[in-house]
């Protein structure tokens, strides 16, 4: 069964994260904003689907769907995006992350990573925020 979610798959396929992304800070969080992305990759590789049998999706079903998903992970998305923000202070007086135990707040690689980690709020939290509220204006 570890084959039907994310991580089960990639194992399966023998996929190994660090060759495609490095083990950089930056590059795990890049690769994980990039995962609420895959609905809208999965739509559009369908939508490519369609257009070659000559047919077309009807768009307001597709925004329902992705709006469905991202309103029930929004929770997790948000927590993705948030990654690296939850710290704990050690003894020692220095911050470490919660998700990376092994980072350093406010070191030289967590500085790297923040634009993207801030890029993933604005995209993701943000965006589904407005688009929520858009939704219920009209």
């Amino acid at each position: 069964l570890d084959i039907f979610n994310y991580a089960g798959f990639l194992e399966t396929i023998a996929f190994k994260h660090d060759c495609l992304f490095g083990q950089g800070l930056e590059f795990r969080v890049a690769r994980d904003a990039l995962l609420p992305m895959i609905p809208f990759v999965s739509f559009g590789i369908l939508g490519i689907i369609y257009m070659v049998a000559g047919r077309n999706l009807h768009l307001p079903y597709v925004w329902n769907v992705i709006a469905g998903i991202w309103m029930g992970l929004f929770v997790s998305i948000s927590a993705i995006a948030l990654q690296l923000f939850p710290m704990e202070q050690m003894p020692n007086g220095k911050f470490f992350l919660k998700t990376n135990a092994g980072v350093e707040g406010y070191s030289d690689e967590w500085f790297v990573a923040v634009p993207i980690s801030l890029a993933s709020v604005v995209l993701y939290v943000c965006s589904f925020a407005t688009y929520i509220a858009h939704a219920v204006w009209q």
